[in-house]
Order: structure tokens, then C-alpha cells, then sequence
């Protein structure tokens, strides 16, 4: 009597959760793929063996000529658009080759120049405040970002005092860029 009495509380709870979420169901129909088993969804389609390659040329030739994204960025494309390696091969490689001078060893030597010294900076900054009270990282850790990437992308430095006009503005765009990506 028990196990009938919990069955049917069980195809209760069940039919409610699906009467509750019909309209996600309608709309996921439209969505076209494969059909869906109950309760496992597509879950046996995850079977099978799984194919490893070993052999450094062939994974090289794989890796030079299966360049197109997969269609799981087709649902990211409306917000990235065709920016950075979410665009499409025609539009990535001749980017790519374009930028390929900025990475050269070269030009990464110089980015680790501007780090260290900036860490410097911000190791400094975290020994002055280090007295053992309660300490809030944020103004000094975007401070030292700010710095970094002013050094990096336009070699400037905005200054070295935490009141100057560059920092505040960084903060405001960081804290509009957390409200654009968390809603």
C-alpha cells in the first residue's frame, strides 16, 4: 500500500513538473536535433568508443584542416558577432596573420618588462597596507590591470596615484561590464 501511495505521489510530482514547464517543452520542440528518450534525454547517444590520435603528423594535419567552429558557437554568435575565435575561418585567418607579429618573441619580451615592473608596483602597494587589518584588494588589483594594459596597448602610464581620473572611470566601466554580463 506504502509503494502505491509513493508511485503515485511520484507520477503526481512528475505530471505537475511537466505541466508547470510545458511551454519550455513547446518551444524546445521547435528546436530542430535528434528526439529525446524519457528520462535520459540523449543520453545513449554518448555511447560508443571514443577515437584518440597519437601520431604527431596526423594530428597536425587534423589540426590545419578541420578549422570551422562547431555549431555550438552558433548560440554565442548573436553576443560575440564576429569577434576574436568566435569568428568564422574566412574571417580569422587573415586576422590572425595580421597579428602574429605582435606575439613574436620579440614583442612578449617587452610585455614582461612592463608585468614585472608593475608587480612591483602592486607588491609595494600590498606591503604599505600590510598591518593585519581587513584589506580591500580591488582598488590596488584594477590599479595594477589599468596600469598594465595602458603600459601594454598604448604606452602610457596613467600614474602611479590611485585619486587619478583614469582609475575611477576603469572601475565604472568594470562595474558596467559585471551588470551587462551577469543580467
Amino acid at each position: 500500500m506504502l509503494a502505491l501511495l509513493l508511485l503515485l505521489t511520484a507520477l503526481c510530482w512528475y505530471g505537475m513538473f511537466r505541466w508547470r514547464r510545458r511551454r519550455l517543452y513547446e518551444l524546445a520542440a521547435l528546436v530542430p536535433g535528434p528526439p529525446e528518450l524519457p528520462f535520459i534525454g540523449h543520453a545513449h547517444r554518448f555511447t560508443g568508443s571514443t577515437q584518440g590520435i597519437t601520431n604527431p603528423v596526423d594530428l597536425e594535419f587534423l589540426l590545419k584542416t578541420c578549422l570551422e567552429k562547431d555549431d555550438i558557437h552558433r548560440f554565442i554568435h548573436p553576443l560575440t558577432g564576429n569577434g576574436g575565435i568566435f569568428a568564422p575561418v574566412s574571417i580569422w585567418r587573415p586576422r590572425r596573420k595580421i597579428m602574429a607579429p605582435t606575439f613574436s618573441p620579440r614583442i612578449l619580451e617587452q610585455f614582461v618588462e612592463i608585468f614585472a615592473e608593475q608587480s612591483d608596483i602592486l607588491s609595494r602597494r600590498l606591503a604599505a597596507q600590510s598591518d593585519g587589518a581587513p584589506l580591500s584588494a580591488w582598488p590596488l588589483i584594477s590599479a595594477y590591470t589599468l596600469d598594465s594594459v595602458c603600459g601594454l596597448a598604448f604606452n602610457s602610464d596613467p600614474g602611479p596615484d590611485l585619486d587619478s581620473p583614469f582609475h575611477p572611470a576603469f572601475n565604472s566601466n568594470s562595474a558596467i561590464n559585471q551588470i551587462f554580463d551577469f543580467n
